[in-house]
């Protein structure tokens, strides 16, 4: 389960602004482009930093529900990371990014550019990274369909690339 809501504000095509809220769970992520990211939780507010964690087999990895079981075995066949328990809503899943609870996501579907703007620039905000598959920066193009043409990876950043590239490899 999960569900969010998010707002997000593009300036020059890129995420400068974004605030999610997860009601289930009383929490509020905020973040301003420059200014960090912050939680608001239970009366109190905190900056969000992700993980320093740079071992594959320390770097837990959260994915969406329903995520296809072979897409699955593939990354932990390449990647041996720890599985946390499947969630919806971008929003949520980089939530748990920015509190250090996981250090991995990647989209196995096509998503809207709704669904990225805030948690991108929250996750960035924190010190963490998102890009499409192949490494190139999520593009924001509002004369296209506002849907992602690739699939894309969100990480605490440390092993970035090494990441894309495996991931690559498995959802082939």
């Amino acid at each position: 389960a999960g569900f969010s809501v998010m707002v997000g504000l593009l300036y020059q095509g890129q995420p400068c602004l974004g605030v999610v809220v997860d009601p289930l769970a009383g929490r509020i992520y905020e973040a301003v482009k420059g200014e960090g990211a912050f939680l608001t939780e239970g009366g109190k507010r905190v900056r969000l930093q992700v993980s320093p964690r740079k071992e594959f087999s320390k770097m837990p990895l959260v994915l969406s529900t329903g995520c296809p079981e072979e897409i699955i075995q593939k990354v932990q066949a390449q990647l041996s990371v720890p599985l946390c328990e499947p969630i919806n809503s971008v929003g949520i899943k980089v939530g748990v990014l920015v509190r250090g609870e996981a250090d991995l996501y990647f989209s196995h579907h096509p998503v809207h550019y709704w669904d990225t703007a805030a948690p991108q620039a929250i996750l960035e905000e924190a010190g963490g990274k998102m890009t499409y598959l192949d490494e190139t920066p999520l593009v924001y193009d509002l004369a296209l369909r506002h849907e992602h043409p690739k699939l894309f990876l969100a990480s605490n950043g440390t092993r970035h690339a090494e990441l894309v590239a495996a991931i690559g490899i498995a959802n082939t």
